[in-house]
């Protein structure tokens, strides 16, 4: 749940700083991004990072990781949003879903962490967190560099950013 001006100064630090970084210590390595699936900061990273490398003519992977069927990862937000007082309307969750379609449809690689999962599990809040765990562990344990996006104030959960950083 990122704001029009969170989204603009993580768009600014990703590629100011972050990004020449990252470039740098990859000495001509070729890049991967890793990233789940999830809305805010992950589909913010995709697109600004993706840009901005595809405008140096940076050669990179997208390897997504969805951690949970694309419906349930919208649902999930969804609910997300509406506990913390955000009003979701229809037509937002539709842009939603076509947003996590097109950024699944853009990696070259995606992990699917829900695949022989059992259904009786993911249909369980307990159960998808576990998933959106499982994620963070992949994300923490198999990149040479983790980013993310900490807001002040906000609670932790299990599976959410602060608990993976």
């Amino acid at each position: 749940m990122l704001s029009a001006d969170e989204e603009g100064t993580a768009s600014a630090v990703l590629t100011e700083e972050v990004l020449p970084e990252i470039l740098r210590l990859s000495r001509g390595r070729r890049l991967v991004l890793m990233c789940g699936l999830a809305p805010g900061a992950d589909l913010l990273f995709l697109r600004v990072a993706g840009r901005w490398l595809e405008s140096r003519r940076i050669p990179f992977a997208q390897v997504g990781v969805l951690p949970v069927p694309v419906r349930m990862l919208e649902q999930d937000w969804s609910h997300r949003a509406n506990l913390e007082g955000y009003t979701v309307s229809g037509r937002d969750r539709a842009q939603l879903l076509e947003q996590l379609q097109a950024a699944e449809s853009a990696c070259e690689t995606r992990i699917d962490l829900a695949a022989g999962v059992d259904p009786d599990r993911l249909a369980t809040a307990a159960g998808r967190q576990q998933q959106y765990r499982w994620l963070g562990a992949v994300l923490a344990t198999r990149t040479d560099a983790l980013l993310a996006v900490l807001r002040p104030g906000i609670r932790s959960q299990p599976g959410g950013t602060s608990e993976v950083v």
